[in-house]
């Protein structure tokens, strides 16, 4: 019984070590080129969150699947990113901000997760300042050769000037 045992476990191991076919490792150049298509969508929702634009922030999300959390509240859809959006910029008079350094980490050639900080000074409609650390992570999927974000978060501290 032993010896049956001992062939049984030496079979089961030669037959789970053996190669497995995989999908070929993506080059650094592909993934230069995701990582810097990553940057640009980046670049562009920057642009739009701090030109106070929630249809522009919006479009740069997955308007299937897109969703969103925001310091607590939750987006489940697009039409309550784009409500969100509207509502939150609407509050506010201006949103002076610049990306700190951000990491990209490629997960497929389809798929990204984005993660940096935007430190920023945001007026509010009532003219009250306040300097704001916020981070901002996003997971990207490319659909039909279009970033688009399908997960988004942030979440940050505010410090109002005296």
């Amino acid at each position: 019984m032993r010896l049956f045992s001992a062939v049984l476990a030496c079979s089961l191991l030669v037959a789970c070590s053996g190669e497995t076919e995989s999908a070929p490792e993506m080059t650094s150049a592909l993934r230069g080129q995701i990582q810097a298509e990553v940057l640009d969508w980046s670049d562009q929702w920057l642009e739009a969150a701090t030109n106070l634009d929630p249809e522009g922030v919006a479009l740069l999300m997955d308007r299937a699947d897109g969703h969103f959390v925001d310091g607590g509240v939750y987006q489940a859809s697009w039409q309550d990113i784009l409500t969100h959006s509207q509502e939150l910029y609407g509050s506010w008079e201006s949103w002076e901000g610049n990306w700190g350094p951000r990491r990209i980490d490629v997960l497929s050639e389809d798929a990204a997760l984005l993660v940096g900080p935007i430190p920023s000074v945001i007026t509010n409609a009532q003219g009250v300042v306040s300097d704001v650390q916020v981070t901002f992570s996003f997971v990207l999927r490319k659909k039909d050769g279009v970033w688009k974000g399908l997960f988004g978060q942030a979440g940050g501290i505010w410090t109002p000037r005296q």
